[in-house]
């Protein structure tokens, strides 16, 4: 996927993409690192965001295959809710569910990028309704200085 997405954009479309940060087939910083490249080709974090989200799981293994603590994740009714009444998601819902039991056992909030769950010091961890948005702990380089990125990605006017 490209980061000119300008006639998607214009059309009206709605993006989630999400990633589990413990996958080990796809590194999820692959994934974060195309994110902050399509907000800065697209008017920044804001204006990307107007259309565009990224939400990054903790905990979650490589799409279906569940995670350690949190094995389930479902954007499909929050791009719905989005695209149909132009409710943009704040928050998706994981959650971990006992095999066995067939119970979910533990649910977190998962905020848009780069904000993350911070317990909010009442009741249940395992319960998502304890949780609210916070800011990332640290300043993070989310751009990685790939080999050849000066090939084929320029941020502004070609420097001659």
């Amino acid at each position: 996927m490209g980061l000119d997405l300008s006639a998607f954009r214009r059309a009206g479309g709605k993006l989630i993409i999400w990633h589990g940060w413990d996958d080990q087939t796809v590194p999820a910083v692959g994934t974060v690192d195309y994110y902050d490249r399509l907000t800065r080709a697209n008017g920044g974090r804001v204006a990307t965001q107007q259309w565009a989200r990224l939400f990054m799981v903790p905990t979650k293994y490589h799409c279906g295959l569940g995670g350690y603590k949190l094995t389930d994740l479902d954007p499909v009714p929050a791009l719905i809710d989005w695209v149909e009444r132009g409710d943009a998601p704040d928050r998706i819902i994981a959650t971990a569910v006992d095999p066995n039991a067939h119970q979910v056992v533990r649910s977190r909030p998962v905020f848009p990028y780069p904000l993350r769950a911070a317990y909010d010091g009442s009741g249940s961890i395992d319960d998502a309704t304890n949780f609210v948005p916070a800011a990332p702990l640290r300043a993070s380089q989310d751009t990685i200085p790939w080999a050849g990125t000066d090939l084929y990605y320029r941020p502004g006017p070609i420097a001659r």
